[in-house]
């Protein structure tokens, strides 16, 4: 059976105002030695529709309906189907960062031995890029975007996404990976633009809540303590930043001294 370098995993339910832009970003691609697995949670809207239009530009496009389903449940299914060397994620609101970002991140995965590729996404509203951390986890410094990330499959004859967290499996996910052991290479690309409608983005206090009580199953004695404190100045610097409208500032400050040079080139 034909095994792609490449496998694409996108979970949707009712993408259809995102979908079609996600897709054009793959189609575009120089790079074909992948296939797409999308796991449909029961969609009601335009979606089956979007989909059926890019059969014939996306051959290796496989659809899988699971009604119900959740966020990381359905990566898992899409994992479980999957035939690629290397797997990875996207929402139906991410879109490749450009036609050639596949031939870049495959020339890195045929040659490294390193089990985890990661490279940098952008917010696709506030242009702001974050960039991959895989060091210590003792010191919150193991950060990897999913959107950024691929996964050789022998990661998950191992692991799975935990489906009892609603937001922040993935960054569980990476947690154990670095607990384990687990070699990363960093690649100075932007893979991806990363949709900010996701619940993380919507509800960041959510997701500070799901992370402590990740670093509770995760962590013992003196060093859950040295997490928990390690937490409580995340989300209180983060509180403190919003309050003060100081978050996302240097993307504001460099719009608008775009804005202004953009002014004064005009006159």
């Amino acid at each position: 059976m034909y095994a792609p370098l490449v496998s694409i995993i996108i979970p949707v339910l009712n993408g259809e105002s995102t979908l079609d832009r996600c897709f054009r970003s793959l189609t575009k691609q120089v790079f074909r030695d992948y296939e797409v697995i999308v796991v449909d949670g029961g969609s009601r809207d335009r979606t089956m529709s979007i989909l059926a239009g890019y059969k014939s530009a996306l051959p290796q496009l496989h659809l899988l309906v699971c009604p119900g389903l959740g966020l990381y449940a359905s990566m898992n299914t899409g994992i479980e189907q999957a035939r690629g060397q290397w797997l990875y994620f996207m929402g139906c609101d991410d879109q490749l960062r450009d036609a050639s970002t596949l031939a870049t991140i495959s020339n890195v995965m045929t040659e490294t031995r390193a089990k985890v590729v990661a490279g940098s996404v952008q917010y696709a509203e506030q242009g702001y890029v974050m960039h991959p951390q895989f060091g210590s986890p003792y010191w919150l410094q193991c950060r990897l975007h999913h959107q950024g990330t691929f996964y050789h499959r022998s990661v998950f004859e191992q692991f799975r996404y935990n489906p009892a967290w609603q937001i922040a499996a993935d960054r569980e996910l990476h947690l154990r990976l670095a607990l384990a052991g687990l070699s990363c290479q960093v690649v100075p690309e932007v893979v991806a633009l990363f949709g900010e409608r996701g619940i993380s983005s919507r509800d960041p206090e959510r997701c500070f809540t799901e992370i402590e009580q990740i670093h509770q199953q995760l962590f013992h004695g003196p060093v859950l303590g040295w997490m928990r404190l390690l937490d409580f100045f995340e989300r209180n610097s983060w509180l403190l930043r919003r309050r003060w409208g100081l978050l996302n500032l240097k993307v504001r400050l460099r719009r608008r001294l775009a804005q202004a040079l953009s002014l004064l080139s005009t006159l």
